[in-house]
């Protein structure tokens, strides 16, 4: 059997993903001689198919940031882990969305990742695994700020401090988020 099929543009010698036709010739007889028969050869009907080979993960890097109220993140590169051997395959983050999957402080937070392409000589040969919810290096730390009790001048027998004698005197809360009180000793 011979096929048009190219070859991986990175030297090795695996078909390209693709459709490509398929010709039979020169049967083998293990018993009786092609000379006994008027051979017509013709190609496969479908041909051969080259399906893309899917990707696996091996690191997402993403930037570490200071907790903002908001899961927008930023995608450094991707790596991929079953890549054949050679292959000139890599991930254009060029124009893609990239969003911690929640706001909150954590390590090696989950992100989704939507746009972006592939990209490399052997690009075609390869599809994208799901980039929803995959586990990044990318970090959401606490944000510093600083409460100062108010000072208070109270009467003998008053009974509590209460709660809402303080202030905010450096870094400042994000988003929405607010406090409604603080306990004062």
């Amino acid at each position: 059997l011979s096929t048009n099929a190219t070859t991986s543009t990175s030297g090795n010698f695996e078909y390209s993903a693709s459709d490509w036709t398929l010709t039979p010739s020169s049967a083998v007889f293990s018993v009786g001689s092609d000379s006994n028969y008027n051979i017509t050869y013709a190609n496969a009907t479908t041909g051969l198919t080259v399906n893309q080979l899917a990707l696996t993960l091996d690191t997402v890097n993403t930037d570490d940031k200071i907790y903002d109220a908001t899961n927008t993140a930023t995608l450094n590169s991707i790596t991929f882990g079953n890549t054949v051997g050679i292959d000139v395959v890599s991930f254009n983050t060029s124009g893609n969305t990239t969003t911690f999957d929640d706001v909150n402080v954590g390590v090696d937070k989950a992100v989704s990742i939507s746009g972006g392409s592939l990209a490399g000589t052997d690009s075609g040969n390869y599809s994208l695994p799901s980039l929803s919810g995959v586990t990044s290096d990318g970090d959401i730390t606490t944000r510093a700020i600083t409460i100062t009790a108010d000072d208070q001048v109270q009467t003998y027998g008053f009974g509590s401090l209460g709660t809402t004698g303080f202030t905010i005197t450096s870094g400042a809360l994000q988003g929405s988020d607010a406090i409604s009180g603080v306990t004062l000793g």
